[in-house]
């Protein structure tokens, strides 16, 4: 994803994070029973004046102190319509007289804000001499822009299949660098002809007060050994190891976007070439739907009164709370990516994915206002796109601007289709103004099988 204005958070975000830089974060656990300590793993601009605080990342962003909201965010869908029986007459597994029916439920919609999109990305993978995944980033590099998964994940945001080159970088890297550096260290190579420019290459080099759009995403990896920041952060402190971005620093006269990928340890999976592969493919695809996020967004949600805005709101953000990862070839991890049209129709909002999908809906989808030593009453309803067994609830959260735990309870660890319970947040007494937590609501099969809900609450 890409950083917002915030406090350092779970999987897009900065400062409150400053807009998104696409960032892979983790959400702390906290609330009753989070069992998987693996779960949350998310990924990740603003404007080019100050890139090193603007670094967008995939983590939770709290909504305007003003409470206002943005008009480009459309309201949340609700399921499909059903064949005539409602949810309420539904027996606890989902089925009815008339068959299975599929729960009502809200899912929220990533519009376009008017910014342009890749239709046809150049993948420029960019690696040090001493990175020891050099061959495996590579192939990754060359794989995601001709592979199925971008084929289907980017059909509908008219992003197509793509090109890749490499560069091979003589150095080795380095042993600290943070944003602003690496935007004007990718800026030299593709002014001095070392890393490709498709703009000049097209002759319309200079042009980029013009508007031209690159189509390249410039990836640039670091080896662990490199100390990668982001403002006044370690990446790995914030994410899963990888944002995305659009430069402050021009090329040949016109931006660019570039994504950083630098694996951390407590990432989701953990080891090559799948947590290469997965961070890749969530920050290319962000990259290629939202390049400019700062100063021309594309597909992001821009309403940060939203929770599901907070942990970045870009295409990849929305599906990175949930397993399994996609399979193709000898991927098993590439990110699924978030399908209004397929959340519009009531199949699962994350693609490409078999069915069934399963999961909660929690209301409202909005941050709620909470006093410190008061609590507050969400409905919880299970909906499924087809008959599956009951499966487990359970809670954390994470604060996104401020300092609070909230005690989380859910009415039951167990749910169904149709099925309704309540989840009550109490906020600590004694919690400052304008504090911003997010709340999570897992709902699991098993350790490697799950979906995420997430509601928003704050301290007036």
């Amino acid at each position: 994803m890409v950083r917002r204005n915030a406090s350092i958070l779970v999987g897009s975000t900065l400062e409150r994070w400053i807009p998104l830089l696409s960032i892979l974060i983790v959400p702390a656990c906290g609330g009753s029973g989070n069992t998987n300590p693996n779960r949350g793993v998310t990924d990740g601009g603003e404007s080019g004046d100050d890139a090193t605080a603007d670094a967008s990342s995939d983590g939770p962003v709290p909504p305007p102190i003003d409470g206002s909201t943005d008009a480009t965010m459309m309201p949340y869908d609700s399921g499909p319509p059903t064949d005539g029986e409602s949810a309420s007459d539904a027996r606890p597994d989902g089925s009815g007289d008339g068959g299975f029916v599929e729960a009502t439920h809200s899912t929220p919609i990533v519009t376009p804000n008017g910014g342009p999109i890749l239709a046809a990305p150049e993948l420029v993978t960019i690696t040090y001499a001493d990175d020891t995944n050099r061959a495996t980033e590579e192939a990754v590099g060359a794989f995601l822009p001709k592979s199925q998964w971008l084929l289907t994940v980017g059909k509908e945001y008219g992003i197509g299949a793509g090109t890749s080159a490499n560069v091979e970088l003589a150095q080795n890297a380095p042993t600290t660098i943070d944003d602003s550096a690496i935007q004007s260290f990718v800026a030299g190579l593709v002014q001095d002809g070392t890393a490709p420019d498709p703009v000049r290459d097209a002759g319309d080099a200079g042009a980029g007060d013009g508007g031209v759009v690159s189509p390249a995403v410039y990836m640039i990896y670091f080896p662990t050994t490199t100390n990668v920041t982001v403002g006044n952060s370690t990446l790995c402190d914030i994410s899963s190891g990888g944002y995305h971005y659009e430069s402050s620093v021009l090329a040949n006269g016109h931006s660019f976007a570039y994504a950083v990928v630098s694996p951390c340890a407590m990432g989701v999976p953990a080891a090559p070439p799948q947590n290469i592969a997965w961070i890749a493919s969530h920050e290319f695809i962000e990259a290629s739907t939202d390049p400019y996020p700062v100063t021309a967004p594309g597909y992001v949600i821009t309403d940060s009164s939203q929770p599901w805005g907070g942990i970045g709101g870009e295409v990849g953000d929305l599906c990175t709370y949930l397993l399994p990862q996609w399979s193709e070839g000898p991927y098993t991890a590439l990110q699924r990516v978030y399908s209004n049209a397929s959340a519009k129709a009531g199949g699962s909002p994350c693609i490409p994915t078999p069915e069934p999908y399963y999961g909660v809906d929690v209301e409202p989808q909005t941050y709620v206002a909470i006093a410190p030593g008061a609590m507050k009453t969400f409905d919880v309803t299970g909906w499924s796109t087809a008959p599956v067994a009951p499966w487990a609830m359970t809670t954390s959260s994470y604060a996104v601007q401020g300092s609070a735990a909230p005690t989380l309870s859910l009415g039951t660890s167990l749910l169904q289709n149709g099925a309704t319970t309540t989840l009550t947040v109490t906020m600590p007494a004694g919690t400052a103004s304008q504090t911003y937590v997010d709340v999570y609501v897992f709902s699991e099969m098993s350790a490697n099988d799950y979906t995420t809900a997430i509601v928003g609450v704050y301290t007036p």
